[in-house]
């Protein structure tokens, strides 16, 4: 529904009314259908650039549009005013999948935190309030040549011209390695103590391994953003995915990236045995910190 795509414009995208989505989506499934490319393709829709839009648009629906849909994708520029439990809700309500199909920042030089904290805040916000089960940055490679001195929107920089040298990550590539290095395929979002700034999931542990009887281990995984320009202190309470009775010894390993470090060891604390799952952690200024607590 975006009113800023429309032929000849230079922004990408193109424009169809909610009318003409209901209209248009059951033909485009019936299509698969005859095709039988219906268990091969899905639809999702309407791939809208903000929250709100694509709220109203999963209202306006025809019911015919919306059981042609598998998937309803949605840009999250905006900040977290936007309605991302309503759009969840109504999600819920269709029974469809919600990803965040598109977000990206540029303001900041990309040797300089602030694009990386709003990075941070806004896949927390994404993945624990609106329930989105993909997040997905806009521009991962960008071209260094003939580029003014901002936006730099891309996660990584490097020169088209000379064959791809040059390359350089940016605080935003790091950013994400924070998330993506230790959240991965077959994470689980769990209820975060802070929604605004910590995501918390619980990780099948890659290459398995740890438990008995096939039964996969699995890492419990800390995200938190520290946007403050002082030390924070954040005290993580983990019990309630220990189970009945004290744990066994296990580890929590730490990375941070801050304007010094891009995905730093942050060092590794040992739990003595029959901890209790509860230790405090000191975030560093304007960082994002990873914690991995590994169970024996």
């Amino acid at each position: 529904m975006t009113n800023y795509w429309y032929a000849g414009n230079a922004q990408e995208g193109c424009h169809f009314d909610r009318s003409s989505q209901s209209s248009f989506l059951p033909v485009m499934s019936s299509e698969l259908r005859k095709r039988g490319l219906e268990k091969i393709i899905e639809l999702s829709a309407s791939d809208e650039t903000c929250i709100a839009s694509a709220e109203e648009s999963l209202r306006s629906w025809t019911p015919e549009a919306l059981s042609a849909i598998s998937q309803v994708n949605t840009h999250t520029y905006w900040g977290p005013s936007y309605p991302r439990a309503r759009l969840l809700e109504k999600a819920k309500e269709a029974q469809k999948r919600l990803w965040q199909s598109e977000y990206g920042a540029g303001a900041a030089p990309p040797w300089e935190m602030p694009d990386a904290l709003s990075m941070g805040t806004q896949i927390a916000a994404d993945l624990n309030t609106m329930g989105a089960q993909a997040w997905v940055y806009w521009q991962a490679v960008e071209d260094l040549d003939g580029k003014p001195p901002t936006p730099w929107w891309g996660l990584a920089q490097l020169s088209f011209a000379n064959g791809g040298s040059g390359l350089r990550t940016g605080k935003q590539f790091w950013a994400l390695a924070q998330f993506s290095k230790s959240i991965g395929s077959g994470a689980t979002i769990v209820a975060s103590p802070r929604a605004a700034d910590t995501v918390v999931a619980l990780q099948p542990r890659r290459g398995g391994g740890g438990r008995r009887d096939g039964e996969r281990a699995t890492d419990l995984v800390v995200v938190m953003t520290n946007v403050d320009k002082e030390e924070a202190a954040a005290a993580l309470d983990v019990s309630s995915f220990l189970g009945a009775g004290p744990s066994s010894a296990g580890t929590v390993k730490a990375w941070r990236t801050s304007s010094s470090e891009n995905r730093a060891d942050a060092g590794e604390i040992g739990l003595a045995e029959g901890w209790g799952g509860k230790f405090d952690v000191r975030l560093a200024p304007e960082s994002i910190t990873t914690l991995v607590v590994s169970l024996a």
